[in-house]
């Protein structure tokens, strides 16, 4: 928590400093838990499947037979 504080309070060329620290509680509730983790982690794996051919046939695939049961 110190560095978050020696952030918070940095100035002139250091603006991303304080810029990230504001980005990064965004997302951070009272009890610390992180909101936005469950979000990065579902995108990252549609970018992963986006990218991957075969993998989008593996879910099509897949999606075609729980969709036949």
């Amino acid at each position: 928590m110190s560095v978050v504080w020696k952030r918070l309070s940095d100035t002139g060329k250091n603006w991303r400093h304080v810029y990230k620290n504001l980005a990064s509680f965004q997302y951070i509730d009272s009890t610390g838990r992180d909101q936005g983790s469950n979000v990065r982690k579902k995108s990252q794996s549609l970018v992963a499947l986006v990218n991957d051919k075969e993998k989008i046939q593996e879910a099509r695939e897949k999606a075609a037979a729980s969709r036949d049961k």
